[in-house]
């Protein structure tokens, strides 16, 4: 990762080609996480199963939202369409991420949860309380009540 947390691009948009070649590497990583899950389903029992699956969309999550992030919509049509068509995908696996009860974890605001949240790295603001989340730098989820993936957060030291 280059430089600061909060300014983590995918290699592609760093060199300006955000473009369908991103979308088909995050194809090819949802073509291989979707291997890896039937490789683990005949070993893993039922509750096992979906939460690897889900362990397994994580990550995908992660780059469909870095790309979002990155793509100017201010300055080409081909980025709006791009932009346009990852937020509709992730807004369908936001919604079948509720009906399978996974919920994010860790929100600026928050207090640090050493049972939830992971903190990356700590600032000094004031007016803020000790050990308040102030940034969210790759959102943690919960399954029911088991944790799979915590928050890798920035937190208020005073």
């Amino acid at each position: 990762m280059q430089g600061d947390v909060r300014t983590y691009r995918h290699p592609a948009v760093i060199e300006g080609e955000a473009s369908w070649s991103t979308l088909e590497e995050i194809s090819t990583k949802l073509t291989n996480s979707v291997s890896d899950i039937n490789r683990v389903i005949y070993r893993l029992t039922p509750k096992q199963v979906g939460e690897e699956i889900l362990k397994n969309l994580l990550p995908i999550v992660d780059d469909l939202e870095r790309v979002v992030g990155a793509v100017n919509s201010e300055t080409k049509k081909d980025d709006i369409i791009i932009h346009d068509g990852i937020k509709l995908i992730i807004t369908k696996i936001e919604k079948y991420f509720k009906k399978w009860q996974v919920k994010p974890i860790g929100k600026p605001g928050d207090i640090l949860n050493i049972n939830l949240h992971d903190a990356m790295m700590v600032k000094t603001e004031k007016g803020k309380k000790d050990n308040e989340i102030l940034e969210v730098f790759e959102k943690g989820y919960k399954y029911k009540d088991h944790v799979l993936r915590h928050a890798k957060v920035i937190v208020n030291k005073k």
